[in-house]
């Protein structure tokens, strides 16, 4: 995926809880977005690694979530940086579990 198609696919978040998945053909390879209620970006990884983990870092303090996965929450009005550092990271992600890097993305609002 393109960082640009990347980026255009976060704009398109717009209100809190909206969250977009990009899914690599290996089923647990994705990364996920969620907007969050000041406007910024919570991303997930679903792998640890060290690379993907200096990726994040361009947007924030990396943490990582209940699963132990790395995640970051980006600065509010960064949706093109993020959409760079999605797409760099199907394609750590795609070489990491060896398959190719093409994805689908779901969309859609998680409820409270």
């Amino acid at each position: 995926m393109s960082s640009e198609l990347a980026s255009i696919t976060l704009q398109r978040l717009l209100d809190e809880g909206q969250f977009a998945v990009f899914e690599l053909p290996v089923r647990t390879a994705f990364v996920q977005a969620i907007r969050t209620s000041n406007g910024s970006l919570l991303i997930e990884l679903s792998r640890a690694d060290p690379a993907l983990e200096i990726l994040l870092q361009r947007l924030g303090q990396v943490s990582t979530n209940e699963l132990g996965f790395p995640k970051v929450v980006s600065d509010r009005g960064n949706d093109a940086a993020c959409g760079e550092v999605v797409a760099q990271a199907l394609a750590v992600l795609a070489n990491s579990v060896g398959c190719e890097n093409v994805c689908r993305v779901r969309t859609g609002t998680s409820k409270p």
